[in-house]
């Protein structure tokens, strides 16, 4: 993809790619997984070429590619509807024999900075993880992105919400988009990059006052997250419920444009 454009709006300044890699908490640490999952940090792929089906009432473009630094295969499937939607269909399976465990599944995309309001159906208020969500309810929530990031003392992972039905994020005139998901989704959405609150192989002892929003809202829509564990904090994985280890993962969503309120 290269624009996403309605009413003559670019919806997004980065479009949608493959994202594994999440900014490790202080429980990833003490376990390791910035060295023993670090090949999930980088995005590097290798097209296996791609597919066109043209319908009546839809454009069907399919893409496979191979994931260079942790072998796995991964297709994309878009397919453009006749009311101006776009369903993003994504399938991942592990191809090599160590191929260390996703710390996420799921799409990265950047948003104008103006799509600030976040409207969800999901889990919340606060945020909340595979295995930290039950003190969290689905019901309907407004937030700004701006409130997304816990100040926690050293940047680290956070603002994630999980079993999110759909979402909006528009500008103060209901101009964005919408995100339904075909299944549950977990979605983050802030002013902040995962390589913002990453200081990669040894903890550089930022705080959160090191670290400067950008003028951008960067939105994860994944299908799950790796559990935070917590039995300790020096070495414990999260138990294996929620951890993502399987061979194949498949997940999809639908983008709709939305105008301005009327």
């Amino acid at each position: 993809l290269e624009r996403f454009v309605s009413g003559g709006r670019n919806l997004m300044s980065e479009m949608p790619e493959p994202w594994f890699w999440r900014a490790p908490t202080d429980n990833d640490w003490g376990e390791g997984l910035q060295r023993t999952a670090n090949v999930w940090r980088t995005n590097r792929r290798k097209s296996l070429g791609g597919t066109v089906e043209e319908h009546e009432d839809r454009v069907v473009v399919r893409g496979e590619y191979y994931l260079v630094d942790a072998p796995s295969k991964y297709v994309v499937t878009y397919t453009f509807m006749a009311d101006g939607s776009l369903k993003v269909e994504v399938d991942w399976e592990r191809k090599g024999e160590f191929v260390p465990e996703l710390p996420r599944l799921g799409m990265r995309m950047i948003l104008p900075e103006e799509y600030t309001n976040l409207k969800y159906y999901g889990r919340g208020p606060w945020e909340n993880y595979s295995d930290r969500k039950e003190s969290s309810f689905i019901a309907l929530y407004e937030q700004s992105t701006d409130e997304q990031l816990f100040p926690y003392v050293r940047p680290q992972e956070s603002g994630n919400k999980t079993d999110v039905r759909w979402l909006e994020l528009t500008n103060e005139q209901g101009e964005g988009l919408r995100i339904e998901g075909l299944q549950p989704l977990s979605i983050s959405a802030m002013p902040y990059r995962s390589e913002d609150l990453d200081p990669g192989f040894s903890k550089k002892q930022m705080h959160y006052s090191d670290i400067e929003p950008r003028r951008e809202v960067v939105l994860h829509v994944d299908l799950a997250q790796r559990g935070l564990g917590g039995d300790n904090s020096w070495g414990a994985e999260p138990h294996d419920e929620y951890r993502l280890t399987a061979d194949k993962y498949s997940y999809g969503y639908i983008i709709r444009p939305l105008q301005k309120e009327r």
